[in-house]
């Protein structure tokens, strides 16, 4: 079973996500017109064009570093959004910059930056946002939760919010709170996907298999495509005791995305169920070689060892599976664990 984590880290495209923000400075200098060319100008080169007559313009910094971000050069555009900072700091360049060292993958950075944005403008909504889902990324989820209680609070239609804080509230156990925020944000919503996989997800925990069903067949109506929700269906409908349904989504599935090792694993899982031990052998195995280090798999493939008669593959894979996830040794046949 997986779920979706949705980051939503500002500046890319992606569900939740707002993107940079320009200056609130009212000060901006206009930029100058240049001469006509027969082709237009390259956006990089014409800001470069610009800075050598205005050298001292933050604006043009400021732009530069949202050129440099949008092209992922974050490196070029952290060193931009700072220089406007070193000369005329704002919460929106701070909160530019947060974004920026996310994308860098510097939580501790951007958590600054973003709580710094806030320190001067408490209304910056994005700024509350994307903090929020940082601090559940480093595994703050009370104070993320908090966050987003202020942003829904202030905009009780952010639908972005509502589903990003039922994702939070499901980390923590809280399934009800969970699923009244995912429906809130498809009252909204009624086309969003994702919210629809996530409220699947939080049924199938529930163990409410066919409400998870039904979640899943919405969001793949509306997606076809989605792998997600096609192999999420799987796990329920094998649940359910639907071997068949749950390999016919599971083979759905890998047609379209066949380097998800742990769909395979979910397949090897329901013929192993059926007692198709050939079959569910051939799954584990194409797991494994994918994700060399899934213990999971490697316990399932023993186990369809143990079924073969076959002690010293069996032994050999429950061996890999405790050096892997020593945590796990429970989940050993008890005449293995040597």
């Amino acid at each position: 079973m997986r779920r979706l984590l949705c980051w939503a880290v500002l500046g890319v495209v992606m569900v939740g996500c707002k993107k940079t923000e320009e200056s609130v400075d009212a000060n901006k200098a206009v930029d100058e017109p240049v001469a006509e060319k027969s082709e237009p100008l390259d956006p990089f080169d014409e800001v470069e064009q610009l800075l050598q007559k205005r050298p001292d313009d933050v604006a043009l910094y400021r732009r530069r570093a949202n050129l440099f971000f949008k092209a992922g050069d974050y490196g070029k555009a952290l060193e931009d959004y700072s220089t406007v900072i070193d000369v005329r700091p704002d919460a929106a360049d701070y909160y530019n910059r947060g974004v920026a060292y996310t994308s860098a993958e510097n939580p501790a950075m951007a958590l600054e930056d973003f709580t710094e944005s806030l320190r001067r403008d408490p209304k910056l909504l994005a700024a509350r946002f994307n903090r929020g889902v940082l601090l559940h990324r480093m595994g703050k989820t009370a104070e993320a939760i908090e966050d987003l209680d202020q942003v829904i609070a202030a905009d009780a239609k952010d639908e972005h919010a509502l589903f990003n804080r039922g994702i939070f509230y499901m980390d923590s156990g809280l399934t009800d709170k969970a699923i009244a925020d995912f429906d809130a944000a498809l009252a909204l919503n009624k086309g969003f996907v994702e919210v629809l996989i996530n409220r699947g997800y939080t049924y199938h925990v529930r163990a409410e298999y066919q409400a998870a069903i039904k979640d899943f067949n919405a969001a793949i109506a509306l997606a076809p495509l989605n792998t997600l929700a096609i192999a999420n269906r799987g796990s329920s409908y094998h649940k359910l005791g639907h071997f068949d349904k749950a390999i016919t989504d599971f083979t759905r599935s890998i047609s379209i995305d066949n380097k998800s090792a742990q769909v395979l694993d979910q397949r090897g899982q329901a013929h192993a169920s059926k007692k198709d031990w050939p079959a569910a052998l051939t799954d584990f195995s194409r797991a494994i070689a994918i994700e060399p280090k899934f213990a999971l798999a490697y316990r399932h493939r023993g186990q369809v060892y143990h079924e073969l008669n076959n002690p010293e593959l069996a032994a050999l894979d429950f061996r890999e599976s405790m050096l892997l996830e020593p945590s796990k040794i429970d989940a050993i046949p008890a005449s293995y664990r040597k």
